[in-house]
């Protein structure tokens, strides 16, 4: 709710109470029967001015449960429920916020522990909440949903309770007793249905607008719209709008990752290794680091990945269509964007390379340059990567105007964690406070072994300019040796890095750091991620050629193995100075390493590189399962803080 409607709110806001009484007994000296017993009235309608929201539970003649005692989940799933409909029957968006509140008990009675009861709530067939009670606050601020409805729309929720089949003795002889609470209010228009929200071109501002012009997809265009969301740890902008469901197609600000697009001579994107990764529900893939997928994307996503060798793409034929959850933007899709300004002037051009999902031929991709143009690219290459995500109709906006300062917000990734939460619950991109001066900045990139994997959101800087290494002195040196000098790079993260003197890091944030394993897989051209891990492309065998360390560096195919900041300045052939080139771990052959170029592919180089041709450094560690965190959301605006229990 933005500040601006605090007045009306406070004008206007109302309390609905729908009386359900759940009364839990248990006597004895061990578990005893129970009864509980759900009723409500038949329809309350609320109204404020021209808002109504009128919520009706006829549908329901209530449940009752007699001879009831501490059940499985999987019991009090299958249980009937409690059914009730929100319905706005006005003019305007409705927000609201179901609660459920205490009841009054007698002077005898002992008021059961949140911590006993389990709940579950159904919206449209779709689970929004399911865990102890005990988890949504406390009374009288249990929130078990809230969001934005429309006029002449309708929601049909289902509330299970039951006794947690975890109840100890201590339940005994107690009661709960609830009752339904719904708080209505005016919602801003920057609050709703993410193809509402999105959508409506005075949200866009004054560079950004909206092309009709295809009946499929309603494209968002323009120079910089206001079109950034944060989902999951990432910066994301919204593309189109697919006009037969109303799910919201969303690519990455920026680079996720690099690796090679396919083998060699094979563009296809179905069976690609850019799909595999893209698809990865394992640590080591980018659909296996989201948050709860299932919950905000269209997981049977459907993409046009039909050849097409234009200079100016049409719309594909569906010649070559590819059903997956995560896929990329294809060539007409980037052209759509651009509507009358130049390909380098829209909001997709981030001044980074990037691949598409539309093969040129049957031996080359089609990328984007770092000037916004079309280009080619050998898919044996290690391409750029920019997933893209189709979320459902339902996900809803919750806060943010949509400028990169202050991004969109979906609700249930919109949630600050309390202190005290383990800083291993969180998800991959999130930013953390750590670090010292201008190197205070981190981002999570996995949960590998059990611990959290961080690297530095960018690489070390000294003065604002980029420190520069060499991998090592040596040729024959590829490999990852922290203890020996030779290996310049190595010996500098796991001794001067780790030198409080040196000014990167406190002794407290080096006493978060863990040991662990480092692979040292070789990754060429047209080669398989996964082989910078494992034995073979299964992944079922780490390979021996590992080593253990403090500080590591992130590896070919790994989350976040990309760019984050602009390379070419939107006016002219011009470096932004914000990037540089950085050393991953992964070996291109037996006397080269990768490096990820300012402009964001990947290319070789020799490790004894001179000082000229020399990398950056982007140091990466596990911090130990103990660490939580103290106060932040994860975003770059608010990064965690965390400490150690």
């Amino acid at each position: 709710m933005q500040n601006k409607m605090g007045k009306f709110i406070k004008e206007h806001r109302m309390s609905l109470f729908v009386v359900v009484c759940a009364i839990i007994m248990l006597v004895g000296l061990s578990y005893a029967w129970l009864q509980l017993t759900l009723w409500g009235e038949k329809e309350l309608t609320l109204r404020a001015g021209t808002l109504e929201l009128n919520l009706d539970d006829s549908m329901s003649e209530g449940i009752t449960m007699v001879d009831v005692v501490p059940i499985s989940d999987e019991e009090g799933l299958e249980s009937s429920g409690y059914t009730f409909t929100l319905e706005n029957t006005g003019t305007i968006d409705s927000g609201y916020e179901i609660y459920l509140d205490d009841l009054d008990i007698s002077d005898v009675d002992v008021r059961m522990k949140d911590s006993f009861v389990k709940y579950q709530l159904i919206k449209e067939d779709e689970a929004v909440g399911y865990d102890l009670l005990s988890t949504v606050g406390e009374n009288p601020n249990r929130l078990l949903d809230k969001g934005v409805i429309g006029p002449n729309e309708k929601y049909v929720y289902t509330l299970r309770l039951w006794i947690a089949s975890s109840a100890t003795n201590e339940v005994m002889g107690t009661v709960f007793k609830g009752q339904l609470r719904v708080e209505t209010m005016q919602t801003s228009p920057r609050v709703g249905s993410v193809s509402k929200v999105l959508f409506k071109e005075s949200n866009l501002g004054d560079k950004g607008s909206i092309d009709t012009s295809d009946e499929e997809q309603t494209f968002i265009t323009g120079e910089d719209p206001n079109n950034y969301i944060w989902y999951s740890g990432k910066l994301w902008r919204a593309v189109s709008k697919d006009t037969s469901d109303d799910s919201v197609k969303l690519i990455t600000q920026w680079n996720m990752g690099t690796i090679p697009y396919n083998a060699e001579g094979n563009s296809a994107f179905s069976g690609s290794f850019v799909e595999e990764w893209l698809n990865d529900t394992s640590v080591d893939g980018f659909l296996g680091n989201l948050r709860e997928p299932e919950k905000f994307l269209k997981m049977d996503s459907l993409w046009n990945a039909t050849m097409n060798s234009s200079i100016t793409p049409s719309k594909p034929s569906q010649t070559t269509m590819v059903t997956t959850t995560v896929g990329l933007l294809n060539a007409y899709e980037h052209k759509m964007t651009h509507q009358a300004l130049k390909l380098g002037e829209s909001y997709l051009n981030n001044g980074l390379q990037w691949g598409l999902i539309t093969p040129f031929n049957n031996a080359a991709i089609r990328q984007v340059s770092i000037y916004g143009n079309f280009d080619t690219n050998p898919p044996k290459r290690l391409a750029g990567i920019r997933p893209v995500i189709n979320l459902k109709k339902s996900v809803e906006i919750v806060a943010g105007d949509g400028s990169v300062h202050s991004p969109y917000r979906l609700k249930r990734d919109d949630d600050t964690p309390s202190t005290g939460t383990p800083l291993n619950t969180r998800y991959s991109g999130e930013y953390i406070r750590y670090g010292v001066g201008e190197n205070n900045l981190y981002r999570i990139v996995s949960h590998e072994n059990g611990n959290i994997k961080i690297a530095s959101a960018e690489p070390l800087k000294n003065n604002n300019s980029f420190i520069k290494k060499k991998y090592s002195t040596e040729n024959a040196k590829v490999l990852y040796n922290p203890e020996d000098p030779a290996y310049e790079l190595a010996y500098f993260l796991n001794h001067d890095f780790l030198n409080p003197s040196n000014g990167f890091l406190t002794n407290e944030q080096i006493g978060m750091i863990t040991n662990a394993k480092w692979y040292l897989g070789q990754v060429g051209y047209g080669m398989h991620y996964k082989l910078g891990k494992y034995t073979d492309e299964t992944g079922h065998m780490l390979l021996n050629k590992q080593v253990d360390a403090k500080v590591g560096l992130l590896r070919i195919g790994e989350l976040l193995s990309g760019q984050i900041q602009r390379y070419a300045r939107i006016d002219g052939p011009y470096s932004t100075g914000l990037t540089v080139g950085y050393w991953v771990l992964s070996s291109y052959d037996s006397s080269w390493k990768w490096y990820i170029p300012s402009y964001g592919h990947a290319n070789g180089s020799s490790v004894t590189a001179s000082i000229d041709g020399s990398f950056g450094v982007r140091p990466s560690l596990n911090l130990k399962s103990t660490i939580k965190i103290a106060s932040g959301d994860g975003t770059k605006q608010n990064p965690f803080t965390i400490y150690e229990s």
